[in-house]
């Protein structure tokens, strides 16, 4: 099983964010890399997922506060 990354540049125009450079992203990428079997992902994934989900979702809402 092979993942890849998708970044989503959602900075506004005029923000003070800075976009990253393709060899930055794929710099990132190159980093992070990570080959496990893909019964260990999913395993992973049936435990963990819902619970990563909804933090991101709690963190989300606490940003827009």
């Amino acid at each position: 099983m092979i993942l890849k990354y998708q970044f989503h540049d959602s900075a506004a125009v005029g923000s003070k964010k800075r976009k990253l450079s393709e060899n930055k992203m794929l710099s990132i990428v190159e980093y992070s890399y990570v080959k496990i079997p893909a019964f260990a992902f999913v395993d992973y994934l049936d435990k963990y997922v819902t619970n990563f989900i909804d933090d991101c979702i709690e963190q989300t809402k606490k940003d827009t506060l």
